[in-house]
């Protein structure tokens, strides 16, 4: 037994030792070839806490975020793969993991890919989100990083799934990768946090939020939403009651996931749930929308 203890600390010190932190993999100051990381190509072995977890538009898990303390160059993308130590990983927001795997640059997105080993070491542990103004969060330093912008007006709607927001210093892109019922009304102040990425279809950074948790409407000095911009819910065991929209409204539910859970059609102002399992709903009519917790 005191063999095998031995060995373990042996093995795990010569991983603490030969180590790269995510800093030293994601700094880099060469903007010619969009901030290569000076590993690109190279097995590294590093650690991490899990900030998000990446899934297609289908749902299906792809990789991971992971942070390694606060400030930027510290987040970096994990690209599980869909087979290997990676693929086989279970692994939730708040989980300490270490991993070895090779540095990749994807289309101008620092990643780790290629995961020879990936375990969880530790579950629960706590992480930093840095608050960053939408200029600054627009720039490769915060890449892989969980941020938040405050107060950031929706200045637009690009397109589908895709929303302009600005806190005075300048425009940044959100996207719904994450969080497929985003919803953001123009003229509306947020406050939104994510995980920021490169999206090189549009040579732009994005921030993906991760659930409807990461979203709320900015509470401002000098500012108020219009109720208009409000979707007034109430909730009396399982008759939801929608104060602002009109009979025959197309009523969608969503999980915190970004999951539609149900349909249906607004009748004399309310609509049944489904038998829905307790936790947080989004309740969407058009581009207006609120959270119910059951």
């Amino acid at each position: 037994m005191k063999k095998a203890l031995l060995t373990f600390a042996l093995i795990f010190m010569c991983f603490v030792m030969f180590a790269q932190t995510v800093y030293q993999i994601q700094y880099s100051t060469d903007a010619v070839g969009k901030y290569p990381s000076a590993y690109n190509g190279q097995v590294v072995s590093t650690n991490g806490t899990v900030v998000a977890i990446y899934t297609t538009t289908a749902g299906v898990r792809s990789g991971f975020y992971i942070q390694g303390g606060k400030g930027a160059w510290n987040g970096i993308y994990v690209y599980a793969g869909t087979t290997g130590a990676g693929a086989s990983l279970t692994c939730i927001v708040g989980d300490s993991v270490s991993l070895t795997g090779t540095v990749s640059e994807y289309n101008g997105l620092t990643e780790i890919t290629t995961i020879t080993a990936c375990s969880v070491i530790a579950s629960g542990k706590s992480y930093f989100i840095n608050n960053v103004t939408t200029n600054d969060a627009n720039t490769e330093p915060w890449e892989g990083c969980l941020i938040s912008v405050k107060s950031a007006n929706c200045v637009a709607l690009p397109s589908a799934g895709t929303f302009t927001v600005n806190d005075g210093s300048g425009d940044f892109a959100i996207y719904k990768q994450l969080y497929q019922a985003l919803a953001l009304t123009t003229g509306v102040k947020y406050d939104i946090t994510g995980v920021t990425t490169w999206y090189n279809g549009g040579s732009i950074y994005e921030l993906y939020p991760r659930n409807a948790a990461d979203v709320s409407v900015s509470v401002t000095a000098g500012f108020s939403t219009p109720k208009s911009d409000i979707l007034s819910v109430s909730l009396a065991g399982k008759t939801l009651s929608v104060n602002n929209a009109a009979n025959g409204s197309t009523i969608e539910i969503y999980s915190a996931l970004g999951s539609k859970v149900q349909s249906a059609q607004l009748s004399n102002g309310a609509i049944q749930l489904n038998n829905l399992s307790r936790g947080l709903y989004i309740v969407r009519v058009g581009k207006l929308s609120s959270k119910i917790m059951l």
